[in-house]
This record gives C-alpha cells, structure tokens and sequence, in this order.
C-alpha cells in the first residue's frame, strides 16, 4: 500500500512539474492561480506531498487536460518546453481577458445611464437628471460584484460589494430629502465592518477544521514542513 502510495505521489509530482512547464508557468503563478503558497507547489512537485482532488481538479482545468491524466502514469510522455500557441490559451494571461470583460461590462451600464440622461433632456426634463449617473454608479458595482463572484478572489469581492454599499449610501443621500440624512453613512460604517469579517472569514475559516490532504497531512502541516526544506525547494 506505501508503495502505491509513493508512486503516486512521484507521478502526480512527475505530471505537476510537466504541465506546468508546458503551460509557462512557473511555481509561482501556478500558486497564485491555485490560492496555494510557491512552497506547496514545489512539495508536490517534489513527491514529498499530494494535492487534495479540489486542487487536482483546478490544477486539471488550468492545464486543459483531465484529473485522470495528472494522475496516471500511462500517459504519452509529456514534454516540458512551453507549445507555442496564442496568448489568449495561455492560463496566466486569462485574468487580463476577465478584467477586459467586466470593464466592457460596466461600461455599458453607463452607456445606458447616458442614454436616459440624453432622452430626459430631450423630452425637456431637467429635474434631478443628473441622478441617472448617481443611480449607475450603484448598479455598475451590481456587475462587479457578478464578475468577482464568479472570477475574483476574496479580496476582489469584498472591495466590490463595499464599493456598491457605499454607492447605494450615496444614492440615498442625494435622491431622498429628510433631515439627518447624513446619518446614512453612520449606518454604513458596521456594514463595512461586516463585510470586512465576512471576507476574512470565508477566505480562511475561524473554527473548520484544515482538510486532509491524499498523504494524509492538514495542509497547515504541509505550511510548516515546507519552511523546513525550502532549500529543496525548485529554483525557477
């Protein structure tokens, strides 16, 4: 059973190192892409630890192959020099595609905001017209709050949703006419602390235990031992 386990581990290593070589990509920006430290990266290349199948998973889909050929060793030989192909297919560049899209994104919503102000002033409504670009600004971060579900890191999201909160705030200040209405962005100061936690949180658990990895370590272990052999680490 050891001995399977070993050769595993030495295939995933072997596979790891490969594709990622393949891809351009160094341990580093393998890391960032996987939300692990350079350190993991070059353990598991090494054979002293394996990924969880979570990571094997997004490790599988960044290289464009499948979970099954990072851990077999009967696939073709995999050849470590980097293919030529667009920028567009190479997996580090991506996240410049995913801010293009989103820019774009919001753009449009202030496209639409521009409309309506122009159609008011043609229809000769003059009255608060200006708040149509108040108005975009909360709905502008709606969208950023989407792309960063779905793309961003944890970071990405809490800026976003705090941009829309703030904006929203904002909106209400100048749309609604009540006395104390400066009070609204009193409020909004323990809802910036909530979603400062809440962020925290969800990145890195207060009270869930850390998950095993296939080698049977936490990967809070996986942290400490490679600060130990670090100097065994790849040089890229």
């Amino acid at each position: 059973m050891d001995n399977q386990n070993e050769i595993l581990k030495n295939t995933i290593a072997k596979n790891l190192s490969a594709y990622r070589k393949k891809a351009g990509l160094t341990q580093s920006q393998l890391a960032e892409l996987l939300s692990y430290s350079d350190k993991a990266v070059s353990k598991w290349e090494r054979g002293d630890g394996v990924p969880d199948i979570f990571v094997l998973k997004k490790a599988a889909d960044i290289f464009g192959v499948s979970v099954e050929r990072l851990i077999s060793d009967e696939s073709e030989q995999v050849s470590e020099q980097p293919e030529e192909q667009p920028a567009e297919k190479q997996p580090y560049l991506t996240r410049n595609r995913k801010i293009i899209i989103s820019a774009i994104s919001v753009l449009a919503v202030w496209m639409i905001a521009t409309l309506v102000f122009s159609a008011m002033e043609m229809k000769g409504i003059e009255k608060n017209n200006w708040l149509a670009f108040i108005y975009a600004i909360p709905i502008s971060m709606v969208v950023a709050i989407c792309f960063s579900g779905v793309w961003g890191r944890a970071a990405d999201i809490m800026f976003t949703v705090s941009g829309f909160v703030w904006s929203l705030a904002l909106s209400a200040f100048l749309s609604v006419k009540i006395s104390n209405r400066w009070l609204i962005f009193i409020i909004m100061i323990p809802v910036q602390a909530i979603i400062v936690l809440s962020c925290n949180l969800g990145k890195k658990p207060l009270f869930r235990k850390k998950p095993k990895l296939a080698d049977g370590t936490s990967s809070a272990e996986e942290e400490n031992t490679d600060s130990k052999n670090n100097t065994r680490g790849e040089n890229l």
